[in-house]
């Protein structure tokens, strides 16, 4: 590494830590469909091992966002809306300002994804 950078630049070079995050949602179903079967459906697409809220896609330092969750969330059959949503914190907590616009903070070599799932429908 020395050959390649800036030696006069102190290098610090740490572990990775993985984060998974408990999420809460409250979903507003449609009345048509069996509430039971959109809840597991939610559940399905949040912690799909292939999708974009699995470890895999994401990179360390980017932080978890409560529209990465919605966009994931929203698009299932049976969902009208979300009534609330709650995303656990990873390494530090997050912020007054973080919590204001529903944003779960990554240390630079935090790699957050999604974990456990509790969906309750209204």
């Amino acid at each position: 590494l020395d050959a390649r950078r800036d030696t006069a630049v102190a290098l610090c070079v740490c572990a990775g830590v993985t984060s998974s995050v408990a999420v809460t949602a409250t979903l507003a179903t449609d009345p048509r469909r069996d509430p039971s079967a959109v809840s597991s459906a939610v559940v399905a697409a949040l912690t799909d091992p292939g999708g974009p809220l699995a470890p895999r896609p994401r990179a360390m330092g980017v932080p978890l966002d409560a529209s990465d969750i919605i966009s994931v969330a929203q698009p299932v059959l049976g969902v009208v809306g979300i009534a609330s949503l709650t995303v656990g914190s990873g390494v530090s907590p997050p912020s007054a300002g973080d919590v204001s616009i529903g944003r779960t903070p990554a240390a630079r070599y935090e790699l957050l994804s999604v974990g456990t799932v509790t969906v309750v429908t209204s």
